[in-house]
């Protein structure tokens, strides 16, 4: 990052609606939806480039499945990271 030696950015950010019944991933590119932990409600996929106003769900078109796919294990990941706080108790749920 320009004028702050050493500093690093994260390269996605992450956040969880009320209630635990959303999760977002969010990088550069693109926006990731997921609802519920296990994505049955749904997912979606969005070029916020590209499709600054999201009118275009890229989650169901097939050039994005392998994308989809990735992003729904990173986030599995996240959760499975999240069970924990930092004193190395269960997270309440």
């Amino acid at each position: 990052m320009p004028g702050y030696p050493g500093y690093t950015v994260r390269e996605t950010a992450f956040s969880v609606t009320p209630a635990r019944k959303g999760f977002f991933l969010r990088d550069d590119q693109l926006a990731y939806m997921q609802y519920g932990e296990n994505a049955n409600p749904g997912v979606e996929l969005l070029d916020m480039k590209k499709d600054p106003g999201h009118f275009t769900d890229l989650a169901s078109n097939p050039r994005f499945t392998g994308m989809v796919a990735a992003y729904l294990q990173n986030l599995a990941t996240k959760l499975q990271q999240l069970r924990y706080n930092d004193l190395g108790h269960p997270a309440s749920k």
